[in-house]
């Protein structure tokens, strides 16, 4: 309806419709990279359990807790930061539309600065929070897959040295 057009902020609309396709997309890498990383870790588990169940009850325990614990830290900086990248966007958006909207006053009062400043601001401050999510992203499984690496060279290190040996 007409009056939502009205009541609405359009840069706040504008920028809904185009960081839409960008969010669908983070999804879908999102769930391909689970999907990837749940079918490793199946593999590694099984091997593991052919081995030895002890240490993989162990190992399945111990990683899920340190997954869990870093999510929970981790979940509200995004959220935090989404926010402000949202905020960002809609100012950045704002400052756009309102510079071509009265380009010819800019121009005649030479305030082109101010419009700068405002997308400068606002662009930065959305640069440094994406850079940011995108790592705190990532970095659960870097910790994961690094630890899980060491924890595996040393279980297989104690069952070598453990184990009998036969003499040739």
């Amino acid at each position: 309806p007409y009056i939502n057009h009205v009541n609405n902020n359009s840069s706040s609309l504008i920028t809904a419709a185009t960081s839409q396709i960008q969010i669908i997309v983070d999804v879908f890498r999102s769930v391909l990279q689970m999907i990837t990383a749940i079918i490793l870790i199946i593999f590694l588990l099984f091997g593991i359990l052919v081995i030895n169940w002890k240490i993989a009850l162990f190992f399945i325990v111990t990683f899920s807790l340190l997954y869990f614990l870093i999510a929970i830290n981790i979940r509200k900086k995004l959220i935090r930061n989404g926010t402000i990248i949202a905020s960002s966007s809609v100012n950045q958006v704002k400052a756009i539309q309102e510079g071509l909207g009265f380009i010819r006053d800019i121009i005649l009062y030479n305030s082109q600065s101010k419009y700068i400043d405002i997308y400068r601001e606002s662009d930065f401050k959305q640069r440094i929070y994406t850079t940011e999510n995108l790592f705190l992203r990532a970095f659960p499984r870097f910790v994961l897959e690094a630890t899980g690496m060491i924890a595996i060279a040393l279980v297989a290190t104690v069952l070598v040295i453990s184990s009998p040996k036969s003499s040739i």
